[in-house]
């Protein structure tokens, strides 16, 4: 991609917060630098334990969860994940409940093995929401006060010292924001695009195109390892991994930031508008608030 040719524009914003529709707010379990919600399904009494990811288009369950709630497959749906395009079932008009204030009906579930999940994070997963969340309410996430706020879009203001970005539009309905990179000591600093995925816990991944038309390999002045992941599905995927001399995004610069270089074949994909993502590992110093129906997110540096 490049970055001469991305157009993005920046808010300064300076307005207090005052008249907000406050719709809920839930808290925030961390694990591993993650995002995990409680919510209930379909009235069903016992909660279950998602993983707030930005990064999903769709809600999913864990196929053992789903059968032991006994959601119904109504259709099939080809999913995109880290690791390559898969078959999942889909289950039709579920309501999704979280705390007591926000619910949604009419959800469609994708049904997949996420036990890979649970065993890696010695927990159990029974899920993975994102942009259900995201295209229905105003969504802030306060990592110093552990919680999820929602807001109602109408009459919707950003706090005070918030920045807000006009987001990139990406594929399948992703969303990225600028950052700045420098390889190496002495190198010229380049604009680059990274989906904001909370369901990365790494710092940045550069993706397969991006390493190969900005010469990743060959810019970085640091030792170059192998480095295995997976994704929302089980597969392995066989990466390299370094670390850049800097990187800045809004107002704050991280130095000898740790990152993924995707060079697996299984992980290429010509569908990728960005050049790699950003996740937890740099976003945690954020609190970060989601108004999608503006096209904007807020970023808030914390202290």
């Amino acid at each position: 991609m490049k970055s001469s040719l991305i157009v993005f524009f920046v808010l300064l914003l300076n307005l207090p917060v005052q008249g907000q529709k406050e719709i809920a707010r839930i808290p925030i379990a961390f694990l591993e630098g993650l995002m995990f919600i409680e919510l209930r399904l379909n009235e069903k009494a016992d909660p279950l334990n998602f993983l707030f990811d930005t990064g999903a288009g769709i809600t999913a369950i864990d196929s053992a969860v789903s059968t032991a709630l006994g959601l119904e497959i109504t259709d099939e749906i080809s999913i995109g994940t880290a690791g390559k395009s898969i078959r999942s079932g889909i289950s039709a008009n579920n309501r999704v409940r979280i705390g007591t204030q926000v619910t949604l009906d009419s959800v469609e579930i994708a049904i997949m093995d996420l036990s890979h999940l649970s065993q890696y994070f010695k927990n159990q997963i029974d899920g993975i929401i994102g942009s259900d969340l995201l295209q229905n309410f105003v969504t802030e996430t306060d990592n110093d006060a552990q919680e999820i706020r929602f807001y109602a879009f109408e009459g919707f203001e950003p706090g005070e010292n918030w920045t807000g970005y006009d987001i990139i539009g990406l594929e399948a309905g992703h969303f990225g924001i600028p950052l700045e990179i420098t390889t190496r000591r002495k190198a010229a600093p380049r604009q680059m695009i990274f989906k904001i995925d909370t369901g990365a816990d790494n710092a940045l991944t550069f993706h397969n195109g991006a390493v190969t038309q900005h010469k990743l390999l060959e810019s970085v002045n640091r030792r170059i390892k192998s480095k295995q992941g997976f994704g929302a599905d089980s597969t392995v995927t066989n990466n390299l991994s370094s670390k850049l001399f800097a990187a800045t995004f809004n107002g704050k610069e991280w130095r000898r930031v740790s990152v993924v270089f995707e060079v697996d074949p299984i992980s290429q994909t010509s569908e990728r508008l960005a050049d790699g993502l950003i996740g937890q590992a740099l976003l945690l110093d954020f609190n970060t608030t989601y108004d999608l129906q503006r096209g904007v997110v807020y970023f808030e540096n914390r202290k």
